[in-house]
């Protein structure tokens, strides 16, 4: 039985290296975080205030799952101005290319 005060983040291995489209990544979302279910709207928001990267051609990276997965363990503890500050710059790294940020984050957290 799971302690539903606790929230862990998916395994790398878990996380599909492979483009998603929207309900996809909602999908998988919901099976790692039902108590906190993922919108596109709540996910369009997140693009738009820079906390998570635009995608290419309207699919969802392996990165950007990582990335939402931070944010749904974070939102327990912190407010989005803080979730934003906290992930805007990996956020903008990874538009620019540089991923290790997201990685190492992602571990630590793990």
């Amino acid at each position: 039985m799971s302690n539903s005060n606790f929230m862990s983040l998916p395994s790398m291995d878990s996380i599909p290296d492979f483009g998603l489209y929207m309900d996809q990544v909602i999908t998988f979302m919901e099976n790692y975080f039902p108590e906190r279910p993922l919108t596109k709207t709540m996910i369009n928001n997140y693009t738009k205030d820079k906390i998570l990267f635009p995608t290419k051609k309207k699919k969802y990276t392996r990165e950007h799952i990582m990335a939402l997965s931070l944010i749904q363990v974070l939102k327990k503890t912190l407010t989005l101005p803080e979730i934003k500050q906290l992930l805007e710059p990996i956020s903008q790294q990874v538009s620019d290319g540089n991923m290790e940020s997201l990685y190492t984050t992602y571990e630590e957290f793990f």
